[in-house]
C-alpha cells in the first residue's frame, strides 16, 4: 500500500513544502493516475457530500448512466460510523473511458478539487470521495475533505508507475480499509 505523504498526517515533511500545505496530484500527473487506476478498474464510487456548499448536480447528472448501484453503508474507506445510526450514501458507477473523461472534466486534482482563477478549490459538487476498484478489491481511495490517499497496487508494473505521479510514502495494506466490491454490486 501506499499513502500520499500529507504535512498533516506526516513528520516526514513541512507544509512549505506544497501548495497550500497540501501534497496533491493534479493536472497532467492526476490525469496519469487516474490512466493506471482506470486500466485495471471495473467500477469506482463517489460518496454523497453531506456539506452544505455542495449543491452543484451536473456531475451526478452526467454520470447517471453508468451508475451501477447506490448503497447506504456504515463503513468505507477511512469511515467507519458501525458504532452509530449515521450511514453514509455511495454511488457505485462503471469505470470506463467515459466516465474517466467526466472525472477529468470536472476535477483538476486527486482530492476532486475544482480550478478558479489559476488555483485549485474546494468543489461545489455533491459528490467526493473517489475510490476506484478492481474486480474484487480497492484499487484507490481518497477522503476528498482530509486530503488522504491510498494506493493498493494490482502489480508492481503498477505500482512503479503510481510512484512517478507523486509523493507517496510506502506501508503495510490497512486490511480494514479495504472494501471488497463484489459483496455489493
Amino acid at each position: 500500500m501506499y499513502k500520499l505523504i500529507q504535512p498533516t498526517f506526516d513528520e516526514c515533511c513541512s507544509f512549505d513544502k506544497f501548495e497550500n500545505g497540501i501534497n496533491t496530484i493534479k493536472h497532467e500527473k492526476f490525469q496519469t493516475l487516474l490512466d493506471i487506476c482506470f486500466h485495471s478498474a471495473s467500477c469506482f464510487s463517489l460518496s454523497k457530500a453531506p456539506w452544505t456548499i455542495c449543491t452543484e448536480v451536473e456531475l451526478t447528472k452526467e454520470l447517471e448512466p453508468f451508475l451501477v448501484k447506490k448503497v447506504r453503508v456504515q463503513k468505507w474507506f477511512c469511515y467507519d460510523f458501525s458504532s452509530s445510526d449515521q450511514f453514509m450514501e455511495i454511488n457505485i458507477y462503471k469505470a470506463n473511458p467515459s466516465t474517466q473523461s467526466i472525472l477529468q472534466k470536472y476535477f483538476y486534482d486527486i482530492f476532486l478539487r475544482d480550478q478558479k482563477n489559476g488555483c485549485l478549490v474546494d468543489s461545489t459538487q455533491t459528490l467526493e470521495d473517489l475510490c476506484i476498484f478492481t474486480e474484487t478489491s480497492l484499487l484507490l481511495g481518497t477522503v476528498s475533505h482530509e486530503y488522504m490517499c491510498h494506493v493498493y497496487p494490482p502489480n508492481e508494473t503498477a505500482a512503479q508507475k503510481i510512484v512517478l505521479t507523486g509523493r507517496w510514502k510506502y506501508g503495510p495494506d490497512i486490511p480494514s480499509e479495504q472494501i471488497n466490491i463484489e459483496q455489493l454490486i
